[in-house]
């Protein structure tokens, strides 16, 4: 008997044939839906062979069998009986939100998402202008509300959101008539060498256009469509560009490294219709440049060495014929000094010496008039860390707001009027910039913003703090406290964690270590990659152990880390890739030595604090020691944060292999302790992800540096792959991004799920789980449940939690038998239970489901729930970027027992369920239920391409044939006319020789009459539709079976285009035999419509006022499938249709 094994992929499909061999049948039934995975296991516990990862199941009988092969396809050298085991579970992933971002919703689109600290904060009226640093994009130019710092900014056009980037915005002025942006200059040149030049732009105050002046000229800001392209030309897709038409005050004076010397370095503009001046500081140049602000013509340049930060008086009564200019420059001894400069408004000159300079000595970072020009603020840095309040007549200094000092001289404990305008750490100097945000609101508020915190604060004239708003950028170390899991970190900042509650009110900032590090020779890593914790660890004593990576990365150093105290060095510095376990015992593994090929794991067991506070640990022990195959994990830790060994609860250690190795290897592996031999390996390296019906498999497709750490808490693994460049799109036509996805794992070496949302360009990056280079990641129980937290580079702006649900309601089933010897029963197991939740285990399960249609919604009824429940939670088996997933519907008060859903998606059966909650403890799922809706279709757009004039000749329809084509080759390319829009493209890709399978792909751009249908008013409510057509395949010489998708690609607009199978989604569409010849079926995609801009049940929309674009994409592929080439794919009959619920 023949096995075959589907083992599918982005671009490539795997399809690998068995020989005949003695087989092991089973049965099994379920008494519910469930996702499924099985293995083969000999009498020791060893794993032989995963039969299958993460497919599901109904209620009811089910087979299986086993072909007395390993997971290599050999046969099995074994003797005895084995044990086939089935894991049944309704594990579900459900994103909470992030950890420190102050923004109140946190799927919405405006909330604060900055990947840096703000450059530069400016008040105008009710609007708080802000500029944000961005890899990859010009920096959004964006205005909040002065009245409230956390309310949603309003979106702004594409105008200073440019695609295209690593161009920075680092300075704004308004007269609140028009919004005044420096950009910097970039040191990579281009072709045009315009890249290099430093100039000012000047919008309307609702930066939705330029305003060109006499003296602009238009001025390239980047080149190449996206950073990964490359230099080439001006930045522009047809509808926008990069060269801006109202560039002024160009300074292009130095080229290459030295470019960031064209820089402006501070920028002010007089107020309303009098003020007629705009002032630049270009500190790289020592000159200040005055400008003529209606005609952008340069009046002065006057020499100014190291001028920087610059204030003017912006009461607009105040801008007669003479004026003052105040600026931070460099004095005669060398260091930042603050003077006023008296400027000739009708001259357009500022006189070349100060009029006055404030008293040192300090270092001024800011500066910031009142709004009646009676007060100046001064940021100042260095020891100080405080915003200091001058008389600007007489330079008298009238207050000091913040403790002197800052974090380093005053402790951890993170307060309002504690402030860090630390900025960045020059590892090899041992060196800090510094820099901070100020500026006052109309009413005479003071703004602060402290970079050491990223956190912006609002002040009133007594000086309290009425407003803070706080994100977490761009960060790749996080860690939790293994014992308190309320103590979490990003890199040096501490939050205390309360799990279970709403995200906005579950997290508090409450401690910063970062200003108070050692320096000098024992410095920590401070703004690299690895800065922050590795592992970290209370112990029973109540003191917090952690181990953090040195300024060189070769090191770590042991540290006490106290909640009252700066961080205290705690013993001798050990070698790095060694991680706390939550005894404080030190657990690594070692690399074989050259010619041996083994993974060592070691532990070293601790033993306390000395007299002195040092920690001791004993001698390394050597806990299991495996000898390595070809196509077992790799002992590769490569990068100062990767951590590639972790232990379960039961002792088992396991090792993660985080880079592809361009064969068919596992990339995890688990060891008994005192044992020589993998008990188990999964994670196969296989082509690539299919998001929507994962399996397990390590992605392979292409080459970027892919995962980097895993972790484990009681019998649950998880490891990251956030695959750096990583794309959706099979033909790498696509905009790189990264992966993001988390792979659940089971000790018994069984897939669980998978989890995690792509960050991709035709994804918004508002959309729930959406997040870059995801790092760093931990497991952790708490209040009842599991969470996976992680960092991210980009997208939400803070520490992402996950909460893996179900995961203490695991169900097995085994059953001991011998291949060849009859069929097998499998037996239900003892229910798996986490032994901390208990409680979660005894909450029962909801009785008496139903569901039926009530005037086009669906009505849900349940027996009441029995005493001790705190609510009903329902979920919806729902559309989203990733495929169909479980959501969170309702959540209801204990005694209701009834639910109506009055927006169902239509289109394809929907499954509902239910579970209790006591408290924040989850009980386990009701049984399914599911139930197709009646709708009728409108059509809104039809083809029939037979009547097109480009249709091939000869042809009964148009057709497409790919002949010759190479493996992994993409696209044939348009045919047809030239110049006609209907033209398909196809793509046939195939695998390496011996797996032979193939994969066509499709694009066609739906029509304006979609559009039209499509393009409607905010709040409209959800609408779907469906995109079908017929297709024809052909030759096709074997036996076998096609499964076939359609993907639709949104292109923008206010809606949100919710695929059914998310971005990989596969459905049957027919079947076939070698005697056919010609495979003809019909390819059905649903599409929902979510409008709007605003979330709903966890799918995000785009923010743009265009039109939406579609794409249609149709993928085959087949099982049993050997095509020869040339392959022909003829389509027909493309048809849109709206799905209308019947009443």
């Amino acid at each position: 008997m023949a096995c075959r094994r589907l083992l599918a992929g982005l671009g490539l499909i795997f399809l690998a044939q068995v020989a005949t061999a003695a087989v092991l049948p089973f049965d099994y039934t379920l008494d519910n839906r469930y996702q499924t995975s099985a293995g083969v296991y000999d009498a020791s516990g060893q794993l032989i062979r995963t039969l299958w990862s993460n497919r599901t199941r109904e209620a009811g009988p089910h087979q299986g069998e086993w072909d007395g092969r390993d997971d290599e396809g050999r046969p099995w050298q074994g003797a005895g009986p084995v044990q086939v085991r089935v894991l049944a579970h309704n594990v579900s992933y459900r994103w909470e939100g992030v950890i420190g971002n102050s923004a109140r919703d946190p799927l919405s689109p405006t909330k604060h998402d900055y990947q840096y600290f703000m450059r530069d904060l400016v008040v105008s009226g009710e609007r708080v202008y802000t500029l944000q640093e961005s890899e990859g994009w010009i920096p959004r130019v964006r205005f909040h509300q002065t009245a409230d710092l956390n309310a949603d900014w309003a979106p702004l056009p594409g105008l200073v959101n440019l695609r295209g980037g690593f161009n920075y915005i680092n300075h704004l002025a308004t007269d609140g008539e028009r919004v005044y942006a420096a950009r910097q200059g970039f040191d990579r040149e281009d072709a045009s060498g315009a890249m290099h030049a430093a100039f000012i732009v000047v919008l309307d105050p609702d930066l939705s256009r330029e305003i060109p002046l006499a003296a602009s000229r238009p001025t390239c800001t980047t080149a190449g469509r996206t950073p990964f392209q490359g230099i080439g030309d001006c930045y522009n897709d047809g509808r926008t560009a990069a060269a801006f038409q109202s560039a002024i005050d160009i300074v292009d004076v130095h080229r290459g490294k030295a470019v960031r010397q064209n820089d402006v370095t501070g920028l002010a503009v007089q107020p309303g219709a009098r003020g007629r001046l705009l002032f630049a500081a270009h500190g790289g140049i020592d000159a200040l440049h005055v400008l003529d602000k209606r005609t952008g013509q340069r009046l002065q340049v006057l020499p100014l060495p190291g001028v920087a930060n610059l204030a003017v008086c912006r009461n607009d009564t105040q801008s007669g014929a003479t004026t003052e200019l105040w600026a931070i420059h460099r004095g005669a001894a060398g260091h930042a000094v603050v003077s006023r400069f008296t400027v000739d408004t009708q001259r357009g000159q500022v006189a070349a010496q100060p009029g006055l300079t404030l008293p040192g000595p300090m270092i001024p970072l800011a500066l910031a008039l009142s709004p009646s020009c009676a007060e100046l603020a001064v940021i100042a840095g260095g020891e100080r860390q405080q915003v200091l309040g001058f008389d600007p007549r007489t330079g008298v200094q009238r207050w000091a707001l913040g403790e002197a000092g800052g974090y380093r001289s005053n402790g951890p404990e993170v307060r309002p009027q504690r402030f860090s305008f630390i900025d960045r750490v020059d590892e090899a100097r041992g060196q800090v910039s510094e820099f901070g945000l100020l500026d006052y609101a109309p009413n005479g508020d003071l703004f602060v913003g402290d970079p050491g915190l990223t956190r912006v604060q609002r002040f009133d004239s007594a000086r309290r703090v009425v407003d803070t708003a706080l994100w977490a950028p761009l960060h790749y170390n996080i860690r939790v406290d293994q014992n308190d899991p309320s103590r979490v970190f990003r890199g040096f900042h501490e939050y205390a964690m309360q799990y279970g509650e709403p995200i906005a009110r579950a997290w508090r900032l409450v401690r910063y270590y970062g200003d108070s590090l050692p320096t000098g020779e024992g410095r920590l890593s401070q703004g690299r990659v690895d800065s922050g914790f590795n592992s970290l660890v209370t112990l029973p004593d109540g003191r917090t152990l952690g181990l953090a990576p040195d300024a060189a990365g070769l090191q770590l150093a042991v540290l006490e880390v106290p909640k009252d105290a700066p961080l205290r060095p705690a013993g001798q510095r050990l070698p790095r890739f060694q991680f706390l376990r939550a005894d404080g015992t030190l657990e690594s593994v070692r690399y074989g030595r050259v010619g041996e090929h083994f993974a060592e794991f070691t532990d070293r067991r601790f033993e306390g604090l000395d007299a002195r506070g040092d920690a001791r640990w004993a001698s390394a022990t050597v806990v299991a020691r495996v000898a390595r195959g070809a196509n077992d994990p790799r002992v590769l830790p490569y990068f100062g944060i990767a951590r590639i060994n972790a232990t379960f609860e039961s002792g088992l250690r396991l090792l993660f292999d985080p880079q592809p190795t361009g064969r068919r290897s596992f990339h995890l592996a688990a060891a008994a302790p005192d044992g020589n031999q993998w008990r188990w390996r999964a994670s196969p390296e296989e082509g690539g992800f299919d998001l929507a019906e994962p399996d397990g498999r390590f992605d392979a497709s292409q080459p970027w540096y892919a995962a980097m750490a895993v972790t484990t808490l009681g019998r649950h693994a998880v490891y990251n792959y956030h695959g750096e460049a990583w794309t959706s799109d099979i033909h790498g036509s696509g905009s790189p991004g990264q992966a993001n996805q988390f792979l659940h794992f089971d000790e018994s070496g069984l897939f669980l799920g998978q989890f995690g949302t792509p960050n991709q360009m035709d994804i918004p990056p508002s959309t729930a789980g959406v997040a870059g280079n995801s790092f760093s990641l931990q497991l952790v129980r708490a209040n009842e449940a599991l969470y996976l937290l992680h960092n991210s580079e980009n997208a939400h702006a803070g520490i992402h939690l996950w909460r893996l649900d179900g995961v203490d309601h695991l169900r097995w089933f085994s059953g001991s038998g011998s291949p060849g010897g009859g069929r097998l029963r499998l037996a239900a197991e003892a229910a798996t239970a986490a032994p901390t939740a208990a409680a979660a285990v005894a909450i029962p399960r909801p009785a008496g489901l139903t569901a039926h249609l009530a005037g086009g919604r669906v009505l849900l009824t349940w027996q009441p729930a029995p005493g001790g429940v705190t609510a009903t939670e329902v979920e919806r088996l729902a559309t989203t970027f990733t495929g169909q997933r479980f959501q969170t519907v309702a959540s209801l008060p204990v005694g209701q027992t009834r639910w109506s859903d009055s927006q169902p998606e239509l289109g394809h059966p929907v499954v509902y369920r239910l579970r209790y909650r006591q408290g924040n403890a989850r009980g386990d799922y009701s049984q399914h239920v599911r139930l197709s809706l009646p709708f009728q279709r409108q059509v809104v757009y039809a083809e029939d391409f037979e009547g097109q004039a480009w249709r091939q000749p000869g042809g009964q329809l148009p057709h497409w044939t790919c002949v010759g084509q190479q493996p992994g080759s993409g696209f044939c390319g348009p045919v047809g006319q030239p110049g006609q829009n209907q033209a398909f493209r196809v793509a046939v890709v195939t695998s390496e020789p011996g797996l032979r399978l193939s994969r066509g792909w499709l694009a066609q751009p739906l029509l304006p009459v979609l559009n039209r249908a499509l393009a409607r008013r905010r709040g409209a409510a959800p609408e779907q539709f469906e995109v079908s057509f017929d297709f024809w395949m052909s030759p096709l010489p074997a036996t076998g079976r096609l499964r076939g998708r359609v993907e639709i690609e949104p292109g923008g607009g206010m809606h949100t285009f919710a695929r059914l199978g998310g971005l990989f989604w596969l459905s049957p569409v027919g079947e076939f035999d070698a005697a056919s010849g010609l495979v003809r079926g019909r390819a059905r995609q649903v599409l929902t419509v979510l409008p709007n801009g605003r979330p709903d049940h966890g799918v995000t929309h785009f923010l743009s006022n265009d039109a939406p674009r579609l794409h249609v994409q149709v993928g085959f592929q087949g099982e049993g499938l050997s095509p020869g080439l040339p392959l022909e794919i003829r389509v027909d009959n493309l048809q849109v249709t709206r799905l209308v619920p019947l009443p």
